[in-house]
């Protein structure tokens, strides 16, 4: 009797070990995701800015005959250099916080992958050119790499389908793309 008896005290405490650990794990989790929060809105206001969208258009308009020929960034013309190093350090940022958990990648690529492949597609060339001029001319040690969280975001879109890893990531969503109405997303005929 008394063997039953420990073997079922062990038992309830492992249940409990296990129930605490899960409950702890997903209290984590729903901190991790309060924090988040703030950080993913302010990141979404910048994106949808009119001084963001008037950056980004800037360089997409850009000819490629002045992005080939400028090489570096520091070689651009200073509206442009302004609006490469606004619009690139901010997938920069971007790519930082996903890579770190601290804005889900899904939520970037859903919702940002178009602009962010159309930008490095665009600047690609003057990326690479700083990153080689940051090689010859900064001392030893001093850290060469440019926007290597960026580059490591478009390859994560690319993984995911390039130019159509947003919709797929917005295919994941519950079928949303089905439903033409708020009413027949609820169950109610339109």
């Amino acid at each position: 009797m008394d063997a039953v008896t420990a073997f079922a005290s062990v038992f309830i405490a492992t249940l409990a070990v296990a129930a605490t650990i899960w409950q702890a794990r997903r209290s984590a989790r729903l901190a991790e995701d309060a924090l988040a929060l703030p950080v993913a809105a302010e990141t979404f206001r910048e994106f949808r800015s009119q001084v963001f969208r008037e950056h980004v258009q800037r360089l997409l308009s850009t000819p490629e005959s002045e992005l080939g020929g400028a090489g570096c960034f520091g070689d651009l013309s200073p509206q442009v250099q302004e609006s490469a190093y606004h619009v690139c350090y901010y997938f920069e940022y971007m790519g930082v916080l996903t890579a770190h958990g601290l804005v889900r990648r899904e939520v970037v690529i859903g919702t940002m992958s178009t602009q962010i492949v159309q930008v490095w597609d665009k600047m690609r060339d003057c990326i690479l050119a700083e990153r080689e001029f940051r090689r010859q001319h900064l001392p030893a040690g001093a850290g060469a790499a440019f926007l290597p969280h960026y580059e490591n975001l478009v390859r994560q879109i690319a993984a995911l389908g390039g130019r159509a890893a947003g919709e797929r990531v917005r295919e994941g969503l519950d079928g949303w793309q089905e439903r033409t109405s708020p009413r027949e997303a609820e169950g109610e005929s339109p």
